[in-house]
């Protein structure tokens, strides 16, 4: 299929993660000074510098890796100090294993071990710095905090090294004036030691005699510090953790069971088990006590922080996998729904959060992502997303709950949003330093004219209409099963028409697609990109345009053959190695799959969620990137290329093959009724499918599909545990199943409550 072909994003560097702490470091897991590396904990390098010495010399890599993200094992060698300088080079007798684990902090078992023969008598030292500068600014090398950072030992019987930095700012920030301060610490602490700690000149140093065969061994801890006065209104996370968090074994709330024998099916399974296990490790595990659900940070490494878009559509693509997730991710950016007008934060009553971020940058309001507003998406999404949590869970709870901040973000878009005086909803930025582009495409430079020139904002970009169509529309419903009618019939009436002035408006019938979207004069944006693929998921495309407009998504300036990309070949601004100009991004296949399969179109759903598949086999661990390159899948171009920056693991990436595998088994509950809709269609290299343990409602299932030699797929419930009944049934908006067809479905696979 591949070959030998196995790509990682980050050549020639390392990065374990749990939470919002991820120590990124070389290959050999040694963290040099004047490097992008280091311990980062909320987005704060804590450690800029480790590294381990023998009598002042280095020691040898012998090899290094993880099998979780959370933890890594390291090989080392070295030279005996009296061992003959005669004896060949090779022979670096003293062996040095480092096993670490990352968990609110940093934890590392050092053990030395001496093969020589002969005692050997040396001094250990860990070297160490510490900066506590910005993520961002260590990437881009642009420090913008100075502060005070200072160092003591302590020694027996504490035997540890403190790192106190603290920083002020006087800002004025449009409607932001005042005295930032930002102080954090860090605590290494040697737990256990076979001999006694000192400290000098930056290091801890230990003097080690070894017997031949005898084995030395400490414990360190690297324990991050805060300060209430400093974490104050920090956005979500405040409530920021002293010293170690909880840990919480990973959940298996599904796993993929039996597959197929073929290469790619084991692909499948290898990629399902790795994405599920990934979105549990990008979790964030410092939400107050008393927050239900779960959420996660978006990336790593960039990206280990509170994104309120990237969460909301992750956890709606990975809902069979723990709905949960989606629930958490609600309950958070309702906690945060903005209350007033702040133009440094781009907030305005009712808009949903961005991103919230709690590095020094932010802490110190270099930037305003301390809480940050400035996002169509979130606020688009968030009630078609409370609704898809209530179809899964059947929880009235939630729903009454969560339904007015769903009503506030709705109002925000109709009042705040619909700027240009046509009714369609526009993104502009009010902030100094807020984000020009305010889509799912935000880099500055994703939104171009048919020319390749900058369209500046406000804009009306066609994905944000199809999800305001989708939230209205899941609104009503809401709105209606909790008997607030009168509102149902209003928000209905204006779902129908925004979609019919939509496809009006936005349709280029001598592009046979649609505008990406309206310029500031509501000039339609000619760029043939793959914005409207959003559109088809939220089903405000007009049926007579689908056909269309999925033909076009899959031409061959769009279709790469890993994907459909960001922006078309034949466009003067293409480049397959732009982050939204060209490359492919995985997440964007997970919302094409939901639209292929609602409107039935099967073939193309299997060619999509095949390509999908054969790129993660490309990948280490089986685990797509953030993004990768647009090049064409042809005899020239055998694998993509990659994106240097790309997050890996990313939170939509991993949420995106969960999302296929859905789509793919045609799984459509709808708790409050107690069913669940199935309409599968495995192909022929994935023959049989096994999902255990999928929560609907207060039921919990296993299920088989199999398919049959007339390629239709059969389904076998094993196991249900709760009241469920399950009905064959395609998609109410299948465009190639008609009525007769759903009425034979539905009275051929009812099956009686459990």
């Amino acid at each position: 299929m591949h070959g030998l072909i196995s790509l990682r994003p980050r050549e020639g560097s390392c990065h374990i993660s749990s939470s919002t702490t991820i120590l990124a470091s070389a290959c050999d897991g040694l963290v040099r000074e004047n490097t992008t590396d280091g311990l980062f904990v909320h987005q704060t390098r804590l450690i800029s510098k480790l590294a381990y010495l023998i009598d002042n010399t280095p020691f040898t890599g012998a090899g290094a890796g993880s099998q979780r993200l959370d933890s890594w094992l390291g090989y080392y060698i070295a030279r005996s100090p009296q061992i003959s300088a005669s004896v060949s080079p090779a022979e670096k007798p003293i062996a040095l294993q480092i096993r670490r684990r990352v968990n609110g902090g940093l934890r590392e078992e050092i053990e030395l071990c001496n093969y020589s023969g002969r005692q050997s008598v040396f001094t250990f030292e860990v070297a160490l710095g510490g900066d506590f500068a910005d993520l961002s600014a260590v990437a881009s090398g642009q420090r913008k905090q100075h502060g005070e950072l200072k160092t003591s030992w302590q020694g027996n019987p504490a035997y540890k090294l403190d790192f106190e930095y603290e920083a002020e700012r006087e800002y004025q920030c449009q409607n932001e004036h005042g005295m930032a301060h930002f102080h954090r610490a860090m605590e290494l602490r040697v737990e256990a030691a076979d001999s006694e700690p000192k400290y000098r000149d930056g290091s801890i140093c230990f003097q080690v005699s070894l017997r031949p065969q005898q084995k030395w061994k400490a414990l360190l801890s690297f324990i991050p510090g805060f300060f209430p006065d400093e974490s104050t209104g920090a956005g979500p996370f405040a409530d920021m953790p002293r010293g170690e968090e909880g840990t919480t074994q990973p959940r298996s709330a599904m796993v993929l069971g039996e597959s197929s024998g073929e290469a790619l099916g084991y692909t499948v399974k290898a990629a399902f088990s790795r994405a599920c296990a990934d979105l549990w490790d990008l979790r964030l595990r410092n939400l107050p006590a008393d927050s239900p659900g779960w959420t996660a940070a978006a990336g790593l490494p960039t990206y280990l922080a509170y994104f309120g878009r990237d969460t909301l559509v992750a956890a709606r693509q990975a809902i069979l996998f723990d709905a949960s997730l989606l629930r958490g991710s609600l309950e958070v950016l309702a906690r945060w729904q903005s209350k007033e007008v702040n133009e440094w934060r781009d907030a305005q009553p009712g808009r949903m959060l961005h991103q919230a971020e709690i590095g020094p940058d932010a802490v110190l309001n270099v930037n305003p992502f301390r809480r940050y507003y400035g996002t169509i998406t979130t606020p688009a999404l968030f009630p078609a997303s409370l609704a898809q949590l209530w179809r899964w869970t059947g929880d009235r709870t939630v729903l009454a709950r969560l339904i007015d901040p769903a009503l506030r973000a709705l109002d925000w878009l109709d009042h705040d949003a619909r700027r240009g005086g046509d009714g369609f909803y526009y993104y502009d930025r009010m902030s100094e330093a807020g984000a020009k582009n305010q889509g799912w495409k935000d880099s500055g430079e994703a939104v171009v004219y048919e020319d390749g020139s900058q369209v500046e904002d406000p804009i009306a970009i066609c994905d944000a209409q199809g999800y305001v169509y989708e939230s209205k529309l899941a609104t009503s419903h809401i709105l209606w099963s909790l008997g607030r009618k009168r509102e149902a019939h209003k928000i209905l009436a204006d779902a129908h028409d925004l979609k019919q002035r939509f496809n009006r408006r936005f349709w280029l019938e001598d592009a046979g697609f649609f505008a990406m979207g309206l310029d500031r004069t509501g000039r339609p944006i000619r760029s043939v990109a793959s914005n409207p693929l959003h559109c088809l998921n939220t089903g405000i495309i007009e049926d007579e345009l689908v056909a269309r407009t999925i033909d076009r998504l899959f031409k061959d300036d769009l279709w790469s053959g890993w994907g459909v990309r960001t922006l078309s070949t034949a466009h003067p601004a293409y480049n397959p190695f732009s982050y939204q100009r060209g490359a492919v991004w995985p997440f964007e296949q997970g919302s094409l799959a939901a639209g292929l399969w609602r409107y039935g179109y099967y073939d193309r759903l299997e060619q999509l969620v095949k390509s999908q598949f054969e790129m993660a086999a490309l990948f280490d661990h089986c685990r797509p990137p953030e993004v990768f390159g647009g090049q064409p899948r042809d005899g020239d171009h055998p694998f993509p290329g990659l994106y240097p920056d790309a997050n890996w693991p990313q939170l939509w990436s991993s949420a995106s093959l969960i999302c296929q595998i859905q789509h793919l088994l045609g799984l459509n509950p709808y708790a409050p009724l107690g069913a669940l809709l199935v309409d599968p269609h495995l192909p022929a290299w994935l023959p049989e499918v096994t999902l255990e343990d999928v929560s609907i409602g207060g039921a919990t299932l296993s299920i088989n599909f199999r398919r049959q030699g007339d390629g239709r797929t059969s389904y076998e419930v094993r196991k249900l545990r709760g009241r469920l009944r399950i009905v064959r049934q395609p998609s109410i908006d299948s465009l190639t199943s008609g009525p007769l067809t759903r009425a034979k479905s539905l009275l051929g696979s009812l099956m009686p409550i459990g």
